[in-house]
């Protein structure tokens, strides 16, 4: 991700998107989110390097700046012209 954007996921279109969003956050595997519905809030707890910091984010999603995942990555980087085996095995 580009720098002020974070992934979320829109619901309603089943698909990820890139969201803008000012400042940074410290997400890790040990980040924990909360949604405050009646303040309309999504609260986050750090316990990694900022362990107990605490960020909230109000986010408008009639205002936001919300854009496809893909329109962020750029063009596919250049292949030597061999493809890479997908085969997964068991």
């Amino acid at each position: 991700m580009l720098a002020d954007y974070q992934l979320g996921y829109d619901p309603g279109g089943n698909r990820w998107v890139s969201l803008a969003v000012r400042g940074s956050a410290p997400f890790n595997v040990s980040t924990g989110l909360a949604y405050d519905p009646k303040r309309r809030l999504v609260w986050l707890v750090s316990a990694g390097p900022m362990a107990g910091d605490v960020f909230v984010l109000r986010f408008d999603a009639a205002t936001a700046d919300v854009k496809a995942v893909g329109d962020l990555a750029g063009p596919p980087a250049a292949t030597s012209g061999r493809q890479r085996s997908s085969t997964v095995r068991a």
